[in-house]
Order: C-alpha cells, then sequence, then structure tokens
C-alpha cells in the first residue's frame, strides 16, 4: 500500500471513532431536554414544548391544507433507554408509510415512545424514519 493510501484509511478510522466516541449520545438528564423543538417535513412543520413540569405542547401545521392540530400531555424521560415517552396526547401525523395518516391527524391516546440522541451537542427526538425534532431554544 502507497502511503497516501494509509493516511486516507487512517483519517477515516480516526473520524469514524470521533463520531461513536462522542459523536451521538443521549442526554444524562431530563431537565436537558426542556425546551422547544422544531420538525420540519414533506407533509407537515411540527412544534414541540417540553416543559420543566414535565408537561409538553405540540402543534402540527399540515402543509396540504394548513390545518393545525394540537396536543398536549405530559413526558418523561429514560435516562437509561434515551427515550423519552408522551401520554397521552402526542400527534402522530404520519402513518407507517411516511404518508398523512388516512384516518385523520390528531393526538392519541395512547403511549409514544421516541429515542432522544445528542448528535454533536444538538438535542434530536427522532420522530419518523429520518424525521427528527430539534432544539431550537431552551
Amino acid at each position: 500500500m502507497r502511503p497516501l493510501q494509509i493516511r486516507g484509511k487512517i483519517a477515516v478510522l480516526v473520524a469514524l471513532t470521533g463520531m461513536l466516541l462522542f459523536g451521538c449520545t443521549h442526554p444524562k438528564m431530563a431537565s436537558e431536554l426542556i425546551g422547544v423543538y422544531e420538525a420540519h417535513y414533506d407533509q407537515a412543520d411540527e412544534r414541540l414544548s417540553l416543559k420543566s413540569d414535565g408537561t409538553f405542547s405540540q402543534e402540527v401545521t399540515l402543509k396540504p391544507n394548513g390545518k393545525v392540530v394540537g396536543g398536549a400531555g405530559t413526558w418523561k424521560y429514560d435516562t437509561v433507554s434515551g427515550d423519552i415517552t408522551f401520554t397521552p396526547g402526542f400527534v402522530c401525523a404520519l402513518d407507517g408509510f411516511g404518508k398523512l395518516d388516512p384516518q385523520g391527524v390528531r393526538p392519541t391516546g395512547d403511549l409514544v415512545i421516541k429515542p432522544v440522541t445528542s448528535q454533536f451537542g444538538q438535542l434530536r427526538i427522532s420522530l419518523y424514519e429520518g424525521i427528527f425534532y430539534r432544539k431550537v431554544a431552551p
């Protein structure tokens, strides 16, 4: 192997190691999650507020018709798993196929569990496959 090839492979290895060690973790305390989050995707714009008293409020604006659907309830963070749980009243706009829910977009009465990660210092709550809430304000 030539020296240039070796250096290139070492650089990739160092970058991957850094991402594993420092790039993607989950918050250690629930208090780190308190704040305002936004998600923007093809079907809707969403805003989620996590409050220090363990409640949340959510606003989903559907892009096809401008309809706004609100949700509210309580949230709890599991520091071991890195999952956040919403009960009841969380709005899930999309079905399992990435389309607006044909039964109507409305708050659920169910338990909703989403993973939380901190990627390079940016808090993200996974919403759907490849769609995340990103923290925009404390």
